[in-house]
């Protein structure tokens, strides 16, 4: 007698095993919505307290050390810094770091005057004029100088100067307790108003009778020649000294403008150099 095979509902089965599935996922959101019913206030509260703590270790860091050891700087306030700082920034505007290069304090005969070449608010730098005209250095300016060493700027300022026909040379020496490198420069700073000037007086010589022109047209010459002989300029000595976070801090004596033949030479403007640079302190 054959075997009677037995007849399958697959569309039942199937449905029956999704109903399964409902119930179990169901079952499984009814656990997980008392799990939060009963736990979910300590688990908000615990995770609100673990954003505190890394709020509050973000602000502490940052009150009390800004990246790479640099100065803290507090929503754009820099923290526990002195007037007689330089500081410099060695990042970037986006992401500054304020790094304390110096202390300088003010040399005897000098008076400090609100002037910087810097246009960051945060950086300080220094300048004074002097007391005596009598006086070798007429002016003085200390900066920082971002990311580069001493003898590269010394280098770079040679290499600057080449460009105006100022001939000059970086050298190294030893002034009290540093190694520094330096440049010296004169910078002629002639005025062109007498040259004019004596043009003028030959052109109207040209006008009169021909032997008051001639008188007068060797008289212009000999004036021109002497306009040209009267020139004028000062004399500099930037001197350059390493100081942390790869950068340098820079020391500019400038002399007065006097007739080219009286600048100060290099040698006397290192001999004030020795006085100076005795105010200045290298961050550590």
């Amino acid at each position: 007698m054959a075997n009677k095979k037995k007849h399958v509902n697959y569309g039942t089965a199937a449905a029956r095993r999704r109903n399964q599935e409902k119930a179990k996922a169901a079952e499984q959101a009814a656990k997980e919505r008392e799990f939060w019913k009963a736990h979910g206030k300590q688990i908000a509260i615990g995770a609100v307290c673990v954003i505190v703590a890394i709020l509050i270790i973000w602000l502490g860091l940052k009150w009390f050390r800004g990246p790479g050891g640099s100065i803290p700087n507090w929503f754009g306030t820099l923290r526990n810094t002195e007037e007689n700082w330089i500081i410099k920034n060695t990042g970037s505007s986006s992401s500054p770091k304020y790094f304390h290069l110096a202390d300088f304090d003010a040399p005897e005969g000098y008076t400090p005057e609100n002037f910087s070449y810097t246009t960051d608010d945060l950086e300080q730098d220094q300048y004074y004029v002097t007391n005596d005209e009598t006086a070798t250095v007429e002016s003085l300016y200390v900066t920082g100088i971002a990311n580069n060493d001493a003898a590269s700027m010394a280098a770079n300022l040679v290499m600057y100067a080449t460009m105006y026909d100022t001939q000059t040379e970086a050298k190294q020496t030893t002034i009290g307790d540093y190694d520094v490198h330096y440049a010296y420069v004169v910078y002629d700073q002639t005025e062109t108003a007498e040259t004019t000037e004596t043009t003028e007086t030959a052109d109207a010589a040209d006008t009169t009778e021909d032997t008051e022109t001639s008188e007068t047209g060797d008289a212009a010459e000999e004036t021109a020649e002497v306009a040209e002989t009267e020139t004028i300029a000062y004399s500099s000595l930037s001197m350059y000294i390493d100081a942390p976070a790869d950068s340098s801090v820079l020391v500019l004596l400038n002399s007065h403008v006097v007739p080219t033949a009286e600048v100060p030479t290099e040698e006397q403007l290192l001999a004030e150099a020795e006085a100076i640079l005795a105010n200045l302190t290298i961050a550590e």
